[in-house]
């Protein structure tokens, strides 16, 4: 699940072990309160570009390595709880 702050732009993934929490679709723009901690990952380009090329094969959508330019930093939730309103 992904979370958006009150600004535009902001947001952070909420990463959940699969079936432990289950976030219905439904409820898609609902508010939410999440509790867990924040994680930093750092990926190299080649990560990226591998990760980025496994999310498109499970989507069945194509992906094109040369649009990564370099590695980055993500920042994300490991949710240990999370009641959305």
């Amino acid at each position: 699940m992904e979370i958006s702050g009150d600004k535009k732009g902001q947001k952070i993934k909420v990463k959940v072990d699969d079936g432990v929490i289950v976030f219905p679709v439904s409820k898609k723009g609902h508010k939410a309160l999440v509790e867990g901690v924040v994680e930093e990952l750092v990926y190299t380009k080649e990560e990226l570009i591998e990760a980025e090329q496994h999310k498109a094969e499970e989507q069945g959508t194509k992906f094109d390595p040369s649009t990564i330019k370099s590695g980055k930093t993500v920042y994300r939730i490991k949710g240990s709880g999370a009641k959305i309103f």
